[in-house]
């Protein structure tokens, strides 16, 4: 993960003049929109932390769950003295609060981990469910591996398909090759199960009208 992960179309570059004019007057998404593109250096070809923190906070200071997870990113990746885990680490919670699928997504893993927080097993699959509703890839990935070995939750092959085959259809590079292999262990059972699923809200109702 790094901030630049975040990249998407809405964080294209524009105009400077044109973002600062924005972020002055308030607009918390022209304020993360300046504090991405100086965080990888796109103004003049190199990073300004300083600044990418400064308008990364404002743009916080109303709820942009993008900046928190961007800040989040800074914090974990940057050296001395921008690196701050704790912080980072709040700010990542506070972001998956806000529903960001990226947020949520690494959220689960550290729970998954047990680190910078204190492992949860629980916690995790349900953040990867929110995320998955957001069609998060890694996130339906994660859930198809956790119910195909039964690990943590009792093991469900027609979930974990039905999963895969989410993630395949959202492209997922290794979708497809795990997909091909789970149904060769599968029973007739577990097919006739797996043919329920045949949209994501049927994987993830207890979360879907909540989120949807």
């Amino acid at each position: 993960m790094s901030v630049a992960s975040i990249m998407n179309n809405s964080c294209e570059l524009q105009n400077l003049n044109e973002l600062l004019v924005s972020a002055s007057a308030g607009d918390s998404h022209a304020q993360f929109l300046l504090g991405f593109n100086y965080s990888i250096g796109k103004f003049d070809d190199k990073k300004d932390l300083y600044s990418a923190i400064h308008w990364f906070k404002e743009a916080i200071k109303q709820n942009n769950h993008n900046a928190m997870y961007a800040l989040a990113a800074l914090y974990l990746t940057e050296p001395p003295p921008f690196r701050k885990p704790s912080s980072a680490i709040s700010l990542m919670a506070g972001s998956a609060e806000l529903g960001n699928a990226k947020a949520l997504y690494f959220m689960a893993c550290q729970y998954l981990k047990g680190e910078y927080v204190v492992l949860n097993n629980d916690v995790a699959i349900t953040y990867l469910e929110l995320a998955a509703i957001k069609n998060h890839i890694q996130s339906i990935f994660k859930l198809a591996q956790i119910f195909e070995s039964g690990e943590i939750v009792e093991m469900d092959k027609a979930k974990a398909l039905a999963f895969y085959k989410f993630a395949k259809e959202l492209g997922h590079k290794n979708a497809n090759e795990h997909k091909s292999k789970l149904i060769l262990s599968m029973t007739k059972k577990d097919i006739d199960e797996f043919k329920k699923y045949s949209r994501i809200e049927k994987l993830l109702n207890k979360h879907f009208d909540d989120v949807a």
